[in-house]
């Protein structure tokens, strides 16, 4: 069991942060309500004997808090980077290897980091570039999270009641799913046979999150969550892709926008969806605007008349 000795200092700020992360904070739990109450009981019970998952706790608390009151925003802005700092720094200097039997702290720790780098992400770019420089970076952390789950895969399953689908291959697409147009256009590009097969693997993955909205498909409240596992999921090739900014990527990115804008009440995501969308958009130009049809459609129907046309003469003037 890790020590609790080892100099952390909280103070009453900290049970400030604590007090609101147990009462307002919005769960990434990928849970039905009937166990959230239960589970909350389980993490904290790791995070009074583990300093690194307490102090990444109160870190995105602190977040969260930032965007509540905007009077003392940078002041808990600021203790949430120190506390995310402290808790990477702790985590890291832990050895114990990681199995079923003390997978849980390690991997909340994890997710909720992933959902704390989004946020810092999607809430201090200054332009496109930056956004995407700093998104790359959210992936990265995202595959820690996805390494840790899939040595413990089946406990966290259960415990957290992560409900099963299949993963429809693009072969299987139906002519009015979300991605299907995304499929023809990558076998027309002049990727590699590798930049290709990473395409349609994220594309898969992609059409799988849009399913997840279906009647069929997931409750509303895990749905929320999704935003979180589409970073998890694309693979390394994909984000070399992206960091490249290969058009195909990047058309691909905005389709996981739509997914991002359908969450924009989510603390961690606000606006962030539209923004992509447009900027993408513009960066792109004309010749790829028949494979953004969709996410572009999907924004302006949200809007106004009015801000709709606006949006349509400063896509006409870029």
């Amino acid at each position: 069991m890790p020590s609790l000795l080892q100099g952390e200092n909280y103070s009453l700020l900290h049970l400030e942060l604590l007090y609101h992360h147990i009462n307002n904070v919005v769960s990434i739990l990928h849970a039905g309500e009937n166990r959230c109450e239960h589970l909350t009981s389980l993490i904290l019970k790791e995070a009074f004997r583990t300093p690194y998952l307490m102090d990444e706790i109160l870190a995105i608390s602190a977040a969260h808090l930032s965007t509540e009151e905007p009077s003392r925003r940078e002041y808990y802005l600021t203790e949430a980077t120190r506390l995310q700092t402290r808790a990477i720094s702790q985590f890291n200097s832990q050895q114990a290897e990681i199995s079923e039997e003390n997978c849980l702290a390690p991997f909340m720790f994890s997710a909720f980091l992933g959902q704390h780098v989004i946020f810092d992400a999607f809430s201090s770019y200054s332009n496109f570039p930056s956004l995407l420089e700093k998104f790359v970076q959210c992936l990265g952390i995202h595959r820690g999270i996805r390494a840790i789950a899939s040595k413990s895969w089946p406990k966290l399953r259960d415990l957290f009641g992560v409900k099963s689908f299949d993963l429809r291959k693009a072969s299987e697409f139906k002519p009015h799913d979300e991605c299907r147009s995304l499929v023809d256009m990558v076998s027309k590009s002049d990727l590699s046979q590798e930049g290709r097969a990473a395409c349609i693997d994220a594309i898969e993955c992609t059409q799988q999150m849009f399913d997840y909205r279906q009647p069929e498909g997931l409750s509303k409240s895990r749905q929320a969550s999704v935003f979180q596992e589409w970073p998890v999921r694309v693979s390394v090739e994909y984000v070399a892709l992206l960091q490249q900014r290969r058009p195909e990527a990047l058309v691909l990115l905005a389709y996981y926008a739509i997914l991002l804008h359908y969450t924009r009440d989510h603390w961690a995501v606000g606006d962030i969806g539209a923004f992509i969308i447009r900027e993408i958009t513009c960066h792109l130009g004309p010749y790829w605007s028949r494979w953004l049809e969709l996410p572009n459609q999907v924004l302006m129907e949200d809007m106004s008349p009015s801000a709709a046309a606006y949006s349509a003469r400063g896509t006409d003037e870029v």
